[in-house]
């Protein structure tokens, strides 16, 4: 059962891990190495497609701050650390739930600041005269620009048009690529070790199913059931994060539901297998019967074929005539 089971490709074992729960016996005899492998390989899939997503959500959103630059931001003048805009003004994008406040006023009072940072918007973009605040939730980032003139590399900007002439001369492909790599690598290794103690967690439920059930099974197998019992799962927790990522889309107790669909798979699992053990002993027991009865049946007729032997033996025996050797002429005949 071994080698077949080696057999089984990568998108067999996904079909039978979420469609074919009464073909989870085939997962018995495999390799541990082997069915974290295949587990590796679906979170690797789950979450490069989750990175190309979120890249592309990316995109788009720094795509819009691009536009809003371009064509709407207001003129303004920087020149030794200072900012000057041509007027004051609140932009907020509905979509990314993004506000930009640009305030480059002499002196901003303290009571304007906190009404700025005290705005609900996920993420709040705070443009001063000298500084700049970047406020996402409740984490507060804040930057001088003559710090990022060390990061500039020798670009000079000067005014508006200064900041589009470098926008339309950057090659975005590298950056979108490294995003997109630094989310599929950060994404897999942390999912990767998070659902696996999941899959650890729904081990010891497979162990209590395994009591109910009277079936015992090693750890290791317990282990495996639950890595296969879990792929569902994960396909939609993948699916919950790409969902909230592009719709805010939240479910508060989604660990909760993700643990109940993984505990009613190996339970089910776990009882199909025991019925099928039961069917396989009945099926022995049934070829023992008729076996025994085979041999019974031989034997009776070896018995029956053995007595016939003898009586016929016996038979012909008693009609043979007995022959005196020593009958031999006394002269009484003459």
């Amino acid at each position: 059962m071994e080698k077949e089971n080696k057999k089984i490709g990568f998108f067999q074992k996904l079909k039978i891990s979420i469609f074919k729960l009464e073909e989870y016996n085939n997962f018995l005899e495999q390799k541990l190495s082997s069915s974290f492998g295949y587990f590796a390989l679906l979170i690797l899939i789950l979450m490069m497609i989750f990175s190309a997503v979120y890249t592309y959500e990316y995109y788009k959103e720094l795509d819009t701050g691009f536009n809003y630059i371009k064509n709407e931001m207001p003129d303004f003048n920087y020149e030794e650390g200072i900012l000057k805009s041509e007027n004051n003004v609140e932009a907020y994008d509905s979509k990314y739930d993004v506000k930009l406040i640009i305030n480059t006023d002499e002196i901003v009072s303290e009571d304007v600041l906190n009404e700025y940072q005290n705005k609900t918007e996920i993420m709040r973009i705070i443009a001063l005269k000298d500084r700049i605040k970047v406020l996402v939730d409740n984490q507060v980032l804040e930057f001088k620009y003559t710090e990022f003139e060390n990061y500039l590399q020798g670009v000079q900007i000067t005014n508006k048009q200064s900041i589009v002439d470098t926008i339309n001369s950057i090659d975005l492909t590298p950056m979108i690529f490294a995003v997109f790599l630094g989310i599929a690598i950060a994404s897999f290794l942390q999912n990767l070790f998070n659902l696996f103690i999941y899959a650890l967690i729904i081990a010891s439920f497979g162990y209590i199913a395994s009591r109910m059930a009277k079936v015992k099974f090693p750890i290791k197998v317990l282990v495996i059931l639950a890595i296969y019992s879990v792929t569902l799962p994960n396909i939609l927790y993948t699916t919950y994060m790409i969902a909230n990522l592009l719709t805010g889309f939240y479910i508060e107790y989604f660990s909760l539901f993700y643990m109940l669909i993984s505990c009613v798979y190996i339970f089910t699992a776990i009882f199909m297998i025991k019925s099928d053990i039961i069917k396989q002993q009945q099926e022995i027991q049934a070829i023992v019967k008729v076996q025994e009865e085979v041999n019974k049946e031989a034997e009776e007729n070896l018995e029956t074929e053995t007595t016939a032997k003898e009586k016929s033996k016996e038979e012909k025996n008693e009609e043979e005539p007995i022959i005196d050797e020593n009958n031999e002429p006394d002269g009484s005949e003459i």
